[in-house]
């Protein structure tokens, strides 16, 4: 038995004696034949797979081919000791890509980063050249992060590569600076970019668009995640910070709402290591009408099943065509009651601990404004048995907590 398993098993360390009869004998461990290997590596989290490539000479190809299919690191170039280590052996492995087509052929997932996502470090031109030498490589990857570089029309060959459909790809990811610097605004790059991503929606494989979300971005970007994708691909927003997903639903009709959802799953494995179990926080976005007619349940009922770790919900209300500022403060009123709230929260059961309202829509935010008519409608309607295990509620910036104060209601209210 190899001395690296034996190690871990009851009674038995890397001095235990083995018979010589079972010297170099395989054991079952190492004779699976592997084709059940590759099966068993796909089941594995992520984060085990480097030390399954270390538990014996049999798994180390099978699972060190697992890893290149989903790649994701960031491309140093500070003056920083361990930013060098690190930035050395990036470049090791995006060299080897490129050189290598059977390797370069594994990869399923491609995401990389400049420096900091956070900050706007320039990229120099032979790292630049690295990257996009290696990305016209990766003739199999269906899922690309498209990073964030300055001057940003160097992204333009990368835009070229996506209008010839050279790039497969089902989903992307645009980076949140992007977003930050104001080249997804109404800018020339912005169009060719929707033009390219319009054509491969259209004409080629791309089925999601997933916008990179930056806290201090201001919040006009986050309620159209990507302006020009149309209705053949869905658009859903994260932030890799907390992990948290955002969906956009107005632009669909509400039958729908189950496919645009069923596409995103194409992208979380990449987002996430167990996207079950590690999403927990999400954010959606619906039209007034939409919630006060009570069919956000369509929706929520999706993250509910799919994600059962979700314990904070933020209802975004935004409409993406223009209606009738009456009919919007008449569908305010209706927002926070019994009817439109019942069907969005009664899929999560008692397990929500956080509720957060947002609007986007002039006219109905004049209404849910008025801080403590929101508290108490949406109180009101949480009497109805939703949301019991609740500690924290928002509306419009009004905000309650519950299990820190002693009051009668046991909540402590701020407007």
């Amino acid at each position: 038995m190899d001395d690296s398993i034996s190690s871990y098993l009851p009674g038995c360390s890397p001095t235990h004696h083995i018979p010589e009869q079972l010297i170099d004998f395989p054991t079952h461990f190492q004779t699976i034949p592997p084709e059940l290997k590759i099966q068993i590596c796909r089941l594995v989290a992520r984060r085990f797979l480097p030390a399954l490539a270390l538990v014996h000479s049999s798994w180390t190809s099978v699972a060190q081919d697992m890893l290149l299919t989903s790649i994701a690191v960031t491309l140093w170039n500070e003056d920083n000791e361990w930013h060098a280590y690190k930035r050395a052996a990036v470049i090791r492995l995006l060299c080897t890509l490129r050189d290598t087509p059977e390797k370069a052929l594994r990869v399923r997932s491609f995401r990389v980063t400049f420096n900091d996502r956070e900050k706007a470090i320039p990229v120099t031109e032979e790292d630049w050249r690295l990257y996009v030498d290696t990305l016209k490589q990766l003739r199999c990857v269906r899922h690309i992060r498209l990073p964030f570089t300055d001057p940003v029309e160097r992204l333009d060959e990368i835009v070229q590569m996506i209008a010839d459909r050279k790039l497969a790809l089902r989903s992307i990811e645009l980076a949140g600076r992007l977003y930050k610097e104001g080249h997804m605004a109404d800018s020339p790059f912005a169009n060719r970019l929707g033009s390219a991503l319009d054509g491969a929606t259209h004409g080629g494989s791309l089925r999601v668009v997933v916008a990179e979300g930056i806290d201090d971005v201001a919040e006009s970007w986050v309620t159209r995640f990507i302006p020009t994708i149309g209705d053949c691909a869905s658009s859903m927003c994260y932030n890799p910070d907390y992990g948290t997903l955002s969906f956009y639903t107005p632009t669909y009709d509400f039958p729908y709402w189950k496919i645009v959802f069923e596409r995103s799953f194409v992208v979380l494995p990449y987002l996430y290591d167990d996207p079950r179990q590690d999403v927990k926080s999400v954010r959606i976005f619906f039209s007034p009408e939409d919630f006060a007619q009570g069919l956000a349940g369509h929706f929520t009922s999706l993250i509910a099943e799919s994600f059962p770790k979700v314990t904070r919900l933020t209802i975004a209300l935004h409409n993406y065509y223009a209606t009738d500022p009456n009919e919007d403060a008449k569908n305010g009123r209706a927002l926070l009651k019994g009817n439109a709230l019942v069907p969005a929260l009664s899929p999560f059961g008692s397990r929500l601990q956080s509720l957060t309202f947002e609007c986007y829509v002039e006219s109905a935010f004049r209404y849910l404004k008025h801080s403590k008519l929101g508290l108490n409608l949406l109180a009101e309607s949480l009497a109805l048995g939703l949301g019991k295990n609740l500690r924290y509620l928002d509306v419009v910036g009004a905000t309650a907590t519950r299990g820190y104060v002693n009051t009668p209601s046991g909540w402590f209210v701020q407007c």
